[in-house]
């Protein structure tokens, strides 16, 4: 066992949060296939190893096709679309709405259900290191006059890990990206961002690949949270209830 593959291993056994450059050294050498396959099962980089041993060539290949479909998704959800309008012209520069918005999005297109509105908060997220810790409520308050019917949740990543210590007594170092921010969420599935360029693209954010979202795979990104935090959040958001097809994976 390497240096690198050791200490991942020991900051696993002992519940350490991974470093969003550990992550991507897990997901290196899963490629490799120099981890284990059953202990690869558990852990937080969708993407390479669901899709199993193939060729990076591949592995991308397969990840543009799914980019391309959620980009399609995306434009087909009139309801979804108007929130990206509304975040590139009332949200602060380069925010991307994620989690629970787009997740459920694709999982009704693929299950055939209606999808009608955002299932609870809608997420939006950015990275300005220079913004005051509370200057999140403000784009709050300007997307709220815009949908006071919808339940925003705006958070700057460059600043999280300050509410992080707030409020759950947690230290844990600033983000460096919105891409750093995702790739510690409880699922892998939750893990993915779009928004609206100003030209009317969709950019797409997902550190953590797009594998398990068009999967219905509902798999634990140990990254952060904790087993116990991903069961409660499967259990508070009747998710097995909403979509009996998906398969949960720790």
């Amino acid at each position: 066992m390497g240096p690198v593959k050791a200490e991942l291993n020991a900051s696993l056994k002992a519940g350490r949060d991974l470093t969003f450059d550990e992550a991507h050294a897990l997901c290196e050498t899963m490629l490799t296939g120099a981890w284990p396959d059953e202990q690869a099962e558990t852990l937080a980089c969708a993407g390479p190893f669901a899709a199993g041993r193939q060729s990076m060539s591949e592995l991308a290949m397969h990840h543009d096709a799914l980019l391309a479909e959620l980009v399609r998704i995306v434009r087909a959800t009139p309801w979804l679309f108007g929130l990206l309008e509304m975040v590139r012209n009332a949200a602060p520069a380069g925010a991307y709405v994620a989690a629970g918005a787009v997740r459920d999005s694709v999982w009704n297109f693929l299950t055939g259900r209606a999808s009608s509105g955002p299932h609870g908060d809608v997420d939006v997220v950015y990275w300005a290191d220079s913004e005051a810790p509370d200057a999140s409520r403000a784009h709050e308050a300007r997307l709220r006059a815009h949908r006071p019917d919808l339940d925003w949740e705006v958070t700057n990543q460059a600043t999280i890990h300050l509410w992080h210590r707030r409020v759950q007594g947690r230290s844990s170092p600033p983000h460096q990206s919105v891409a750093e921010g995702l790739a510690t969420w409880p699922e892998t599935a939750t893990a993915v961002g779009v928004r609206l360029t100003p030209e009317g693209a969709i950019d797409v954010l997902a550190p953590l690949g797009l594998v398990d979202l068009f999967a219905l795979r509902l798999r634990h990104n140990p990254a952060q949270a904790g087993l116990d935090v991903f069961w409660q959040r499967i259990e508070a958001k009747q998710w097995l209830r909403r979509w009996p097809e998906l398969e949960v994976i720790v």
